[in-house]
């Protein structure tokens, strides 16, 4: 009889956490639907970042199967780079491999789907904490569903569900709470490990926030129950806290230690300064609390407030906790939680550790789902001991969970339209047409079989075309970026924006020494490149092959210092001498102008800044540019001579542009005109002959050394050295690189260049073969294998001990 009552209570906590998975997705699905975004519909979840990054990466998992053994190197990631720290960064979720069933055409639909069923899955996380856990032997599935709902609709995940990887850390946060409960109970701590080594494999950087505060946690339970349970309890639990997660910490060192590395010791992890001035935030705790109420939208950029919204009732019931008779360590603990929580909203220093002591950039207090699972502990906590047994009482409580859903529903469907209005869904058929019109485009370039890489130009729908289409690129926006690269490109006048790699605004020489073989834009280029499709109209991009792009190795003198100690000059300078550093000393192919004349003209609706510059007749004349406005959006025109030759947004300004052939000498006139607070920072005038690049390119050939794609490694050729020089590549430099001259292993000499691969090399004929694996990687799968021995011992022969005994 007592078994049958078990599987009737085992069969009715199936049917409600079905309920809990399936009522925040069909709710999501309406508010979307409410804005027209469906499956297959006419709206896409595609807008701002999911469009610029997590629709190209989640596209690039069908090119891993491709690429074979190199499949941790991709050619298109800042020139090449770590691809196994992309993908544990953005994609190791294991759900995210549903996308490599959908063609390119359809990644949008399968963003939706992997939304959906990552909202669900929040729902029933949380149903089976609040039922397993502190809900546990108490007949109340309905409002743990009702609760359920509330946590996977907050107004956290509608905002937040563009950064799709950081959902599963609100998925797996339940869970990892319910193991850190049962290990007070005696538990070895099997639910507490499972959660935790699943939450490092699927993503790197939620891991760290939601690992925090399982620690934060674990010092609330000590606070609630050191008295009630005793010492030795507390302490047992605490020792199995830590067994467990250095057990689930070694097990995924494989992953996490090589993209540690890639992101605190290969790159800037405070990029382009993004940093903070100030101990707390300039906001009102009027402002702070307005953030409990519905639909409250403040964006995602730095100044944006924390999402915590997870309805009304959630924070009464949270307020009615703490003025009920609750053991009064509970309620400490909890509101432990809740002020560790609210110091890093209100304190940038505590933000800063909450954020992997990194300042974010966008989508602040990325945290902020804490707060809410806390506050529906404490609400559920309320819920449970109110007396609510009389029929008028139990259609209040209907009413009022109605009346939440219906909340939650309409703050959702004005979050995401005010999302639309602010940042802009993608269309389908739009998207299909993007992809459609590039696939054609990147046609000749999948066809050859020699190596070059493509730039392509930032555009409405991606900064990572070529991770979207997968070919070897320049351009990417990536939080794993290699900064070195960022910073030697831009000192040689490439686009300076944010993490983005790019070699827009490269010149034809620096295309040619950094073998950048095609360009996608939608501008028309000069004819040092040729174009490779027909005649578009309405802003579709156009292919240009550039003849003289050269191949990744160069054979260059010794030398005394770096390759980048010597760039001190301006981005012009710095071309001329990175060619002297290559070998070509006797050629300059750059002679700057000087300004002979400024004014700048502030009128009500823009700016004009004019200057005039001297210019030899048939020369190609160059501008680098640093423009800077507070005005949301804003863009600048480029005038030269009355003919506008660019408009580009302000922020993207910093680069060099070409201005084409000047006709006739003398005097000319350039005129930047932009909003009103328009400031020009810096502007730079240059010219060249095209007889003199090509003798620079022409020095290059014959240093040039002809390294093609491998079959087993990155890169193989073959080389003759006629003195003691060195191999210099435009390959990124990485400790994970293995350079083989004649079969031997060699060192790169960072004395040469700490930011490409050089090696030294004898006089001679010589081999070389260049393989990838990441750095860090080795130690890691070591850490693992010991790690999988303590779990086989701690969870298989000590349990088995104890049974026996």
């Amino acid at each position: 009889m007592a078994d049958k009552r078990l599987n009737r209570k085992d069969k009715w906590n199936v049917v409600y956490g079905v309920l809990a998975f399936l009522v925040p997705v069909l709710l999501m699905g309406m508010i979307w639907a409410v804005h027209g975004i469906t499956y297959d519909g006419k709206l896409t979840l595609l807008v701002y970042d999911a469009r610029a990054q997590f629709a190209p990466f989640l596209a690039s998992l069908r090119y891993v199967f491709e690429k074979g053994s190199q499949s941790f190197f991709d050619w298109s990631v800042s020139l090449g780079g770590n691809y196994l720290a992309l993908y544990a960064y953005y994609l190791a979720s294991p759900v995210n491999w549903i996308t490599v069933l959908f063609p390119l055409t359809k990644i949008a639909d399968a963003f939706y789907l992997l939304v959906l069923l990552k909202v669900g899955l929040c729902g029933l996380s949380f149903y089976g904490f609040l039922i397993c856990g502190i809900g546990k032997g108490e007949n109340r599935r309905p409002a743990c569903v009702f609760f359920a709902c509330c946590y996977a609709l907050m107004s956290y995940n509608i905002m937040y569900d563009i950064c799709i990887m950081w959902l599963d850390g609100v998925i797996l946060l339940p869970i990892l709470l319910l193991g850190i409960d049962r290990l007070f109970e005696g538990a070895k701590g099997g639910i507490f490990f499972g959660a935790l080594f699943l939450l490092f494999l699927s993503n790197f950087y939620i891991s760290y926030i939601v690992g925090a505060f399982a620690f934060l946690y674990l010092i609330a339970m000590l606070i609630r129950r050191w008295n009630t349970d005793g010492k030795k309890v507390c302490i047992r639990a605490t020792v199995r806290f830590f067994i467990n997660t250095a057990m689930a910490l070694a097990m995924s060192m494989p992953l996490l230690l090589p993209t540690l590395k890639c992101v605190l010791l290969g790159n800037d992890i405070q990029g382009d300064g993004m940093t903070a001035s100030k101990l707390a935030y300039s906001f009102s705790m009027m402002d702070l609390f307005a953030q409990f109420l519905p639909q409250r939208f403040s964006g995602v950029a730095n100044d944006a407030l924390p999402m915590v919204f997870c309805g009304t009732i959630v924070g009464i019931l949270t307020i009615v906790y703490f003025m009920q008779k609750h053991p009064l360590r509970e309620k400490i603990s909890l509101g432990f939680l809740i002020l560790c929580i609210f110091a890093g909203f209100c304190f940038q220093g505590i933000d800063f550790v909450w954020h992997g002591f990194q300042y974010p950039d966008c989508y602040p207090y990325r945290y902020a789902f804490l707060l809410p699972a806390v506050m529906l502990m404490c609400a559920y906590k309320a819920y449970s001991r109110l007396n609510i047994t009389k029929p008028n009482q139990q259609l209040i409580v209907c009413l009022v969970a109605g009346y939440t859903v219906a909340e939650l529903f309409m703050n959702g469907s004005v979050l995401v339209g005010k999302i639309h209005d602010e940042y802009g869904y993608s269309t389908r058929e739009a998207y299909e047409r993007y992809i459609d019109t590039y696939e054609q485009l990147l046609e000749p370039i999948r066809q050859q079989q020699s190596f070059g890489r493509v730039d392509f130009e930032r555009n409405l729908y991606t900064s990572n075309g070529p991770i979207l289409f997968g070919v070897n690129g320049t351009t990417s926006f990536v939080t794993t970026y290699n900064h070195k690269v960022n910073v030697f490109l831009r000192q040689l006048g490439a686009l300076d924006f944010s993490i983005i790699t790019s070699a827009q605004g490269f010149t034809p020489v620096m295309d040619a020494v950094f073998a950048v073989q095609y360009r996608v834009t939608g501008d028309d280029l000069t004819d040092w490149y040729i174009k490779q499709n027909q005649e578009t109209r309405g802003g579709n991009p156009n292919l240009y092959l550039n003849p003289y792009a050269m191949t990744l190795g160069y054979l260059i003198p010794n030398r005394t210092d770096t390759v980048e100690s010597c760039l001190s000059g301006t981005v012009f300078e710095n071309q001329d001498i990175l060619l002297n550093c290559l070998g070509v000393e006797e050629e300059q192919i750059f002679w700057e102008s000087e300004v002979t004349y400024r004014e700048i003209v502030r009128e009500a609706d823009q700016t004009i800044c004019r200057y005039v510059f001297k210019g030899e007749r048939n020369r190609e004349i160059y501008a680098c540019l640093a423009c800077d406005s507070e005005t949301s959006g804003s863009q600048i025109q480029i005038v030269l001579d009355g003919e506008r030759m660019a408009v580009v947004p302000v922020l993207e300004s910093k680069r060099i542009f070409s201005l084409g052939t000047l006709e006739s000498g003398g005097d000319h006139i350039l005129e930047i005109i932009g909003p009103v607070d328009l400031e020009v920072q810096r502007i730079l005038f240059a010219e060249s002959d095209k007889e003199a690049s090509l003798r620079a390119i022409q020095g290059l050939q014959h240093r040039q050394v002809a390294l093609k794609v491998g079959d087993t490694c990155l890169v193989e050729g073959e080389f003759a050295a006629q003195t003691e020089e060195v191999l210099f590549t435009t390959i990124p430099y990485d400790d994970g690189l293995c350079i083989r001259i004649d079969g031997e292993i060699v060192q790169q000499n960072k004395q040469i260049s700490e930011t490409f691969a050089a090696v030294s090399v004898p006089p001679g004929r010589h081999t070389v073969t260049i393989s990838y694996f990441p750095s860090g990687m080795k130690p890691g799968i070591m850490i693992a294998i010991a790690g999988a021995c303590c779990v086989t011992v701690y969870y298989g022969f000590i349990g088995r001990k104890k049974q026996t005994e």
